[in-house]
């Protein structure tokens, strides 16, 4: 269901409200289910019970910071890239239930296996890094979707609060924190930024189409591959020191003259020789594998960038971009 906030607060209430009884009255409770779906996770060449402990060890500490969690997450993410389509789906569905039960179990029942809260943490964390499933909307509402987020906070505060009430009497029996609403061009920027980039392409283009305003408005906060030319010169080398020769050649395929001679500039004469040499010969590749090694450099760039050690400036550095002094 796509919200329309463009409906009476009465409205939205009255739709909210079977979903949230239906949803709840037919969550199974047996808490065998964790252990199998537990089970079921671990068969995944993604994640080690290893991986789990690192992660809970940064993720309950007060000192770490979002950063250090989510480098924590990076090597899984990588091995939920080299699964099929048809294994990423499993995994992600699987995984969503795992923290949808444990969430409305917890609320009922206390857990003597501290393995189980461990995987809930670790679960609600990998599942915003993941790629999106691109099955799981169709293109033609892609769009639309978007385009709702992007307008949500230009939302009547009083349709937004109205709504609020009733999520948090819903919900306050299955859920202790509480509620935010996000939304706005600045989340979809966001979103786009992670998917990947054939699935940004269309999406972009069809907005174009259908509100040209809106997606150049989208635009100035997103960070492309094509973008790099505006990060500065030492933050190309700190973000060399990253990523890997063969995702670097393989980035570098398809890239225009001006990305390609930013990144060379910023390397040895004999690391460049290297480079130029794995492009030469490295064949024939998928337009895909291109594009996810040039998002796995974007995403190197953008975690640099919020660890505040180096500067984009102009184009998807944030509107009006930065004023170096």
């Amino acid at each position: 269901m796509v919200l329309d906030f463009a409906n009476e607060a009465d409205e939205i209430k009255a739709a909210f409200e079977p979903y949230y009884e239906t949803t709840l009255l037919s969550e199974r409770t047996d808490p065998n289910l964790l252990y199998e779906l537990q089970q079921h996770l671990g068969n995944f060449p993604v994640y080690t019970q290893v991986d789990v402990d690192s992660f809970a060890r940064v993720y309950f500490d007060q000192k770490a910071s979002q950063d250090e969690v989510y480098r924590v997450l990076a090597p899984v993410v990588e091995r939920f890239r080299g699964l099929t389509e048809e294994e990423q789906h499993d995994f992600r569905g699987k995984l969503g239930d795992y923290v949808r039960l444990y969430a409305f179990l917890a609320q009922v029942l206390t857990f003597a296996d501290p393995d189980l809260e461990k995987l809930y943490q670790f679960a609600r964390y990998l599942r915003r890094l993941l790629p999106v499933d691109r099955d799981a909307l169709p293109q033609e509402i892609q769009c639309d979707v978007i385009t709702r987020i992007a307008m949500m906070d230009r939302t009547a505060p009083e349709i937004v609060r109205e709504v609020e009430r009733v999520l948090e009497r819903k919900m306050a029996a299955v859920f202790s924190q509480g509620f935010t609403f996000a939304g706005g061009v600045k989340e979809v920027a966001e979103i786009l930024n992670r998917v990947e980039r054939a699935t940004e392409k269309t999406i972009m283009a069809a907005l174009e189409e259908k509100n040209p305003e809106l997606a150049d408005e989208i635009s100035r906060l997103m960070f492309t591959f094509d973008d790099i030319v505006y990060v500065d010169d030492s933050g190309i080398q700190k973000a060399l020191r990253e990523i890997e020769s063969k995702d670097l050649a393989l980035a570098l395929k398809t890239a225009n003259e001006e990305v390609s001679q930013k990144i060379f500039k910023n390397m040895s004469e004999r690391a460049r020789a290297m480079i130029r040499e794995e492009i030469e010969f490295m064949g024939p590749v998928r337009l895909k594998n291109v594009e996810e090694a040039q998002q796995k450099i974007v995403a190197v760039i953008r975690r640099l960038e919020e660890a505040g050690e180096l500067v984009i400036s102009g184009r998807g550095g944030g509107e009006g971009g930065e004023v170096l002094v």
